[in-house]
């Protein structure tokens, strides 16, 4: 049996679209028999339930292959930090068995922002007419004709940044998640990341094969 190694690019924002893809590349790759799933990583962050549900889709992988072939040895689903892992992309970093990057990898900036738009002043400068039909008393709060109340703006950036930290502690028990965009010496004195080796090193001469 030749021995090699299933590799998935993720170089892009985490979405339901990125996970639907990855998903059906592991569909078709059930018998495959790879003795470690490489996940490089060059994403600024996307959807935090999206990146929960890839991690699932990629653990479940490993863990099925260790259950259809009888006999055969159990694989892990290692990660490696390319150039900018940022936001929730540090939760798909962190799930990995081993977890790596380079000192020159880019890594942190875990807090949000929300943009909303207010139209009002244009609907009065260009004179045209709008109707919003609600249902509930608070179902305009994000209406585009209306200032966005400043407390519910910053309620929702916190809410997203307190449950990314929360799982990141959770994911590989760390103590402290620092904020902003930090050197990865700083994640690896946390534990967030294992070092500094590269894919090649790890593969230690095995077959690569790229099927993401």
């Amino acid at each position: 049996m030749i021995k090699r190694i299933f590799l998935i690019r993720i170089d892009q924002d985490i979405s339901r679209r990125l996970v639907e893809q990855v998903s059906q590349a592991l569909e078709s790759r059930y018998f495959s028999k790879p003795t470690m799933l490489a996940i490089q990583i060059n994403s600024q962050g996307g959807s935090i339930i999206q990146t929960k549900n890839l991690i699932n889709i990629l653990q479940s992988y490993c863990k099925k292959q260790e259950q259809i072939i009888i006999n055969y040895q159990s694989i892990k689903m290692n990660t490696f930090a390319q150039d900018v892992v940022f936001q929730s992309a540090m939760l798909l970093l962190a799930s990995g068995y081993h977890a790596y990057a380079n000192p020159y990898t880019l890594i942190g900036n875990i807090g949000y922002s929300y943009v909303h738009g207010n139209l009002e002043q244009s609907q009065k400068k260009w004179d045209f007419e709008y109707t919003q039909y609600n249902s509930g008393k608070y179902k305009d709060q994000f209406s585009n004709f209306k200032d966005l109340d400043p407390k519910l703006a910053n309620k929702i950036v916190t809410s997203y940044q307190n449950q990314l930290i929360n799982l990141l502690k959770k994911s590989r028990d760390l103590r402290e998640v620092p904020l902003g965009v930090n050197d990865t010496e700083t994640y690896k004195q946390i534990g967030l990341i294992d070092g500094y080796k590269t894919l090649e090193e790890v593969a230690e001469g095995e077959q690569i094969k790229l099927i993401f």
